[in-house]
């Protein structure tokens, strides 16, 4: 019953970018074996060479999903051995999972941040819409003696962008997160998440590989193998800590939508 619960969530086969799929620099939704989509489709590839999916573009100058003239939303994941950034920008009923990006052991949030400004360098509207929740406030073994909140918004500001943060409270309950992420791939929620697999794949393998168990108020992610030793086998950028940061952003996204979203235009008409 979990199994069939969880297919229906996120369950598709890969069948040439019309399943459903939501990052390093790499984001998409459980899929597995066999089963039919319920919800988003992939995005196509920014470039048809077959070899791109092995080879990342170093900026986001031919992803074709990114518009240029909107803030790129953001949700994020704060561990001491990896550390998430996956970025999102809601168009219409969509919400395009564009790129997400990790970093891990020595390297921590200033390199993450670095990263993804360095990917977005040419990027017109240099704002970021910084969804968070407690998990981001009072904690620091990632970074130094500030919070997170502080550091992510520091460092944004640092490399020249504007931060609009988006406090989120606590963070969601298991059984209303699964509720609502199950809902959105199915498209019974304002947003339906799109992912480019190119620019998400250890995500997508992250995402496939998450389990599920059943807790107290219902099912829960089962994040057991978080702080295992990592193996080669058993990558840290393929366990739960990336999905927690695409939860945040589409939790951010259709809770707590960004009023000012909309692509702005110097000339004034849109």
């Amino acid at each position: 019953y979990l199994d069939k619960m969880w297919h229906e969530m996120f369950g598709v086969p890969d069948t040439n970018q019309q399943s459903v799929c939501g990052g390093e620099s790499g984001g998409t939704s459980r899929f597995t074996d066999g089963e039919p989509s319920v919800g988003a489709t992939l995005l196509p590839n920014a470039i048809a060479d077959p070899t791109a999916q092995q080879q990342p573009l170093n900026t986001a100058a031919q992803d074709a999903d990114v518009v240029p003239s909107a803030p790129i939303c953001i949700g994020m994941d704060y561990n001491a051995n990896i550390n998430w950034i996956v970025a999102g920008q809601p168009n219409g009923r969509r919400l395009n999972i564009i790129k997400s990006f990790y970093v891990k052991f020595e390297r921590k949030i200033p390199a993450l941040i670095e990263e993804f400004c360095r990917y977005y360098a040419n990027h017109q509207n240099k704002t970021v819409v910084y969804y968070y929740d407690t998990t981001a406030l009072g904690a620091n073994y990632a970074v130094n003696e500030q919070d997170f909140h502080w550091v992510v918004c520091h460092e944004f500001e640092r490399h020249g962008w504007q931060v609009e943060d988006v406090y989120l409270g606590n963070p969601m309950r298991h059984d209303e997160k699964y509720l609502l992420i199950n809902q959105g791939f199915a498209g019974k929620q304002r947003l339906m998440p799109f992912f480019n697999r190119q620019n998400n794949d250890d995500l997508i393998l992250a995402v496939q590989s998450a389990g599920v168990t059943r807790g107290r108020n219902g099912f829960r992610k089962d994040k057991g193998g978080e702080k295992l030793a990592e193996t080669e086998e058993d990558l840290l950028q393929h366990r739960t800590d990336g999905t927690d940061a695409f939860d945040t952003l589409y939790i951010g996204c259709e809770k707590f939508p960004y009023r000012e979203i909309m692509p702005y235009t110097s000339s004034g008409v849109l």
